[in-house]
């Protein structure tokens, strides 16, 4: 985790204290621009630091969570 970038580790950061939420739920937490979270999450989910899945709410939405493991 070291490596990331700071708004991975403010996205991971996020995720922790908020637990899962959409992208659009990051962007507004941490007051990022759109495109930076999802670079942040892309990131995230090559370090294997999250899990991605589908939003219930909505199915074009996906959802992220931090990893426990």
């Amino acid at each position: 985790m070291a490596s990331l970038p700071a708004s991975a580790k403010l996205v991971a950061r996020t995720l922790g204290y908020q637990g899962p939420l959409t992208g659009t739920g990051l962007a507004d937490a941490t007051r990022l621009p759109p495109r930076t979270v999802r670079y942040a999450v892309d990131q995230l989910e090559s370090a294997d630091v999250i899990d991605v899945r589908p939003a219930l709410s909505d199915a074009r939405e996906k959802r992220y969570r931090l990893r426990r493991d």
